[in-house]
């Protein structure tokens, strides 16, 4: 009658691990997969990127010589990671002069504000 008994409950026991890993392999199965959208589009070569991010700095440097190049540098980086968020490459070849200064100046005036910028110190189109 022991060995019978403790046949009974190693059974419960293989039959609870089986059970447990079912439910695991089930479950895990279930899941939909995350898509998750892209920072960039990624279709910016790396002569355009750096071409932006020139005459940015060029630009802040001159307008605003003031302020140390590490804010500048910063503020760069702000605006090209905020266009490219936007804006394709092909984005910028379609889009007309006066439409894309309205663009930079608009995420200039963002990356002021989120780098904690006073506008009072500092001219938007100067930039």
């Amino acid at each position: 009658m022991q060995k019978k008994k403790g046949f009974l409950v190693s059974c419960k026991r293989v039959k609870f691990i089986l059970l447990t890993i079912l439910i695991s392999v089930l479950g895990s199965c279930s899941q939909e997969a995350t898509h998750i959208k892209p920072r960039f589009t990624g279709d910016h070569s790396t002569m355009q990127i750096r071409g932006l991010w020139y005459v940015c700095i060029q630009a802040r440097q001159r307008g605003l010589p003031h302020l140390p190049p590490p804010v500048h540098s910063v503020h760069c980086d702000c605006v090209l990671d905020k266009s490219r968020e936007q804006f394709s490459a092909k984005d910028y070849e379609k889009m007309q002069q006066g439409n894309l200064t309205k663009v930079f100046t608009e995420i200039n005036l963002e990356c002021q504000m989120l780098n904690n910028l006073n506008p009072s110190q500092i001219n938007p189109t100067s930039v």
